[in-house]
This record gives C-alpha cells, structure tokens and sequence, in this order.
C-alpha cells in the first residue's frame, strides 16, 4: 500500500504516514497514554483546539519523549502536527498541551489520535480507536450547527464488545445518574508564566470539570485579580460563558491576563468563579471557586529559574536566572529570612561592591554551597529564599520578590 500523502501547515509540521510505519511500535513496559482530552466537541473554526495528552510513566527511571498529534481531517487527509517534549517523571502523570489551530474555512469532522516517540525518534506509544477524539470545527459562513449525520469511530470487534460492556455498567446506574443535577468545579487553575514585567502578559488556563450526572448549558465564568495583600479589591478581567459541559466533560481553556503597569509590584492572585449568579442548579453549590495554584509576581524584575521549591543538589550546578527591562546592574541576595530584614542571615552575589549586568550568576563550584549551608546552620533551617536587587543607570534601586530554595546535602562522612 502507498504511503498516505499529508499537507503541511504553517504552525506545525507533518510528516508522511504509512500502515508499516504505525505497525513499528517498541512499547517501553510501564509507559501508557492514560488519556486524551480535547477543550471542545464544536469549536468555530478559525480558533486554536486544545489537545492534553496524559502520559503515565510507572517505571523507576524518567523518560524524555515527544508527544505528536494524529490528525485526520474533514478531507481524510492524514497529518501528524507538533512535537511537544516532556519528561515523563517516575512513576507519576505527565501531561502534554498542544494547541492545534483550525483554518477559517476549514469545518467538518476532525479525528486526534497521538504518538508518543523517545528522545531517538523511535515510536513507543499510540492511541487505540477508543482513545480517539472527535470534534466538529464549525464554519460560520456556512452553517450554524454540525450535521445530524457526522463522522463516527470504526471499532474492532473486541473494541465493540468493551464499549457494549461498558453500556451495560453505566445503564445499571442510569436511573441514579439521570436524576442527578451537573456538579461544575475548577479542577485546576493555573498560570502559564508566573513572574511578569510591567506591560507584559501571562495566560491562565482552567481545567473545569462536570462532576454531576447532567448537562449543564450556557454556564458563565468570571476571573478576577487582586494584589495578595489586598484581597478585598477584586478586580474583574473576564467574563464569558460555556455553550454546554455534559456528565463527566472536561474542559481547558486559556484567558489573557495583563496587571495594569501602574499597579504596585508584588505578589497577586487569581479568582475564577462559575455560575456566580447560581442559575444552575447543582449537587454542591460551594465548590465554584478556585484560586491560581502559585500568585503571580508583577513587578521590574521576573524571576525565570530557579521556580519556588526548588531543590539544588550539592555538589551540583548552581543558577539563578531573572528578567529586567528597566534596570541593567543586578545582585543575587541569599537569605534564611523571606522578608531579607536581617542583613546578618543573607550573603550577596556578587560580592561588596560589585553588581553584574547579567541576567544570570552561575555561582563557582564549592562557593554557593559552603556559604549556604554556613547560612542554614547559623539560621537552623533546612531551607534559603533567593531575590534580586537591581539597579538602573539613575542608581535608582528595586528587589524582586523571593522565591525558596533547597539544597540536597550530601550525607556526612
């Protein structure tokens, strides 16, 4: 059989599909695709769809792996899009979000299967035809709701018969699951960068969730924001609404976010409500807020790396790595104390009277643990916090805000 002939988009890439190539799969024992998700089952085109892939990784070793999507189009073409690399961590869930953009004009049935490949091209992983997704991209121009007759998955037997087996289990609690009312919660709520300059954005991404036994329509969220220190003065960014969540319907989606410059630096956060207005009857009512999993730090300096809780092996490499635009001279401070009050519990990289333009310190060998450790002892803590202090060519002076660190000390002799 000839290879099957793909086209190529200009946000990804495809590669040519053959039946001998999807037969060439070398299963790592242990590594599983545990599911598939998609943002939405109808979704206009013109937009991006949101594609999460959980990889399971049971194994005692991390695996560094490239997760591709499988897209079969309305025209039966056949294309693979992205290549987004993880490390699947041991024995733990690593998910991959791939966002795929559908063309303005581009509607009917789209079919997402995914390959997962190891760090040497080799395929490892695919999804079965049960794992597969399908959803409609609606051209607007044309039509303003899918066909009643759309594309449906060709099973196997045995696929057949664990579907049907799975029909029976859920019709043996239909009656308790019909009558229950939608439960709607955020599973999730997450920032995509969480240290921002003046002027810049960041996205944050709900990961929402139907956990009831019905349908839920034209369900509204709201996201505000607030200065931590401030939590009484929310400020509404966004508002919008979900056309439909079934039973058990995941969905994840992304929202811009931008703190006016003039706001203060410091540490902020994230509200995210559904059904403010409580026009949905639901099983619980009290579980409709969430709040971003780590604050946002806004300010004249962005900490890029180390994140919060990050743990240094000893006799490893050190790094810290910041962003600035409006100052050009920084130091590194270390401290035993998160609010740096006590100049006696911190040391200063570079030291004395020496700053760096650099927007990076890679600490030499030996110094960074010796004079932390001294620190932790001294200070009779298992943890430091970081910050940068920065200055422009006005001597003008700003820190950033702390983050904590750890270092793995090596056992005593």
């Amino acid at each position: 059989m000839r290879p099957i002939h793909l086209i190529l988009f200009a946000l990804g890439f495809a590669l040519p599909l053959s039946l001998k190539a999807q037969d060439e799969i070398h299963e790592i024992p242990g590594i599983t695709i545990e599911k598939v998700l998609i943002a939405e089952e109808i979704i206009d085109t013109g937009h991006e769809q949101l594609v999460e892939v959980t990889i399971r990784n049971a194994t005692p070793n991390a695996h560094h792996l490239q997760v591709r999507l499988v897209i079969t189009l309305p025209n039966r073409n056949i294309i693979t899009f992205g290549n987004k690399e993880i490390v699947a961590g041991v024995n733990s869930d690593t998910t991959a979000l791939i966002p795929y953009p559908i063309g303005k004009h581009d509607g009917g049935d789209f079919t997402v299967a995914v390959r997962v490949f190891d760090k040497k091209e080799v395929q490892i992983l695919q999804t079965s035809k049960l794992q597969e997704l399908i959803f409609y991209g609606l051209d607007r121009s044309i039509r303003n709701a899918p066909p009643a007759k759309r594309r449906v998955k060709k099973l196997s037997e045995e696929e057949e018969a664990q579907v049907a087996e799975k029909k029976k289990e859920e019709e043996k609690l239909a009656t308790k699951v019909n009558f229950d009312p939608p439960d709607l919660k955020y599973e999730r709520v997450t920032l995509l960068a969480s240290s921002v300059l003046r002027g810049e954005s960041t996205h944050v991404r709900l990961y929402i969730y139907n956990d009831g036994g019905n349908t839920a329509n034209n369900v509204e969220y709201t996201l505000y924001w607030y200065f931590a220190q401030r939590p009484n003065r929310k400020v509404l960014f966004f508002r919008d609404r979900l056309g439909m969540i079934a039973p058990g319907e995941h969905k994840v989606l992304e929202v811009p976010l931008t703190i006016p410059g003039v706001e203060q630096k410091g540490k902020y956060q994230v509200l995210a409500k559904l059904d403010e207005d409580k026009t949905v009857a639901e099983i619980n009512e009290n579980n409709n807020e969430e709040t971003t999993d780590q604050p946002l730090i806004f300010g004249d300096v962005a900490l890029v790396f180390p994140a919060d809780s990050y743990s240094f092996a000893e006799d490893g490499l050190f790094q810290f790595e910041w962003r600035s635009q409006k100052y050009n001279q920084f130091k590194l401070q270390i401290s035993a104390d998160s609010e740096f009050a006590n100049e006696a519990d911190s040391f200063y990289l570079p030291m004395g009277d020496h700053w760096t333009p650099s927007l990076k310190i890679n600490p030499m060998k030996g110094e960074m643990p010796t004079m932390a450790t001294a620190l932790m002892e001294s200070a009779e803590t298992d943890h430091l916090y970081w910050r940068v202090v920065a200055k422009n060519s006005a001597g003008e002076i700003t820190e950033s805000q702390a983050r904590k660190f750890l270092i793995n000390l090596k056992p005593k002799e």
